[in-house]
């Protein structure tokens, strides 16, 4: 069985700052709320499903001989303030034209082949934490595992 790997690395460039990178040499800042040309971490899990979803629609709509002019994917999660992870996430798709009549029959497809989505949806990944830090004299200190929220 084949396997896709994909990575980030995200960096330090600020208080509460960090910059990622792709493979293709994108780039985000991630700061908290309200820094300008910035996303928070949950807005990039969001963006991501929205891509993912959206990006899946239009495979479908063109297997099925439609071509989308115009599409816009508005994501909304909801996450309560004692909690810390999302209790809903809304997916709304707007159609400006060629498709809109056959969104429906697409909308359960894409729930289960857009791999944010039925990663967000059914939690199956496992997250390990691990650390290094380059100025400990401890050998043990690389690849130990940390437990917590992600």
């Amino acid at each position: 069985m084949s396997t896709l790997v994909y990575k980030v690395t995200l960096r330090r460039v600020g208080e509460e700052m960090l910059e990622a990178t792709g493979g293709t040499d994108g780039r985000v800042l991630l700061a908290p709320k309200g820094t300008p040309n910035s996303f928070q971490p949950v807005e990039l899990l969001l963006v991501a499903l929205g891509a993912c979803s959206g990006m899946d629609l239009e495979v479908l709509a063109a297997r099925d001989g439609v071509r989308i002019e115009e599409l816009e994917v508005r994501v909304t999660g909801t996450k309560p303030l004692h909690r810390s992870s999302l209790d809903s996430v809304s997916v709304d798709y707007h159609l400006a034209d060629g498709g809109s009549d056959q969104v429906a029959s697409w909308l359960t497809e894409v729930g289960d082949i857009c791999t944010v989505a039925v990663s967000v949806r059914d939690g199956g990944a496992t997250v390990s934490h691990t650390g290094k830090d380059p100025t400990s004299g401890d050998p043990g200190s690389q690849g130990r595992r940390r437990e917590g929220a992600s």
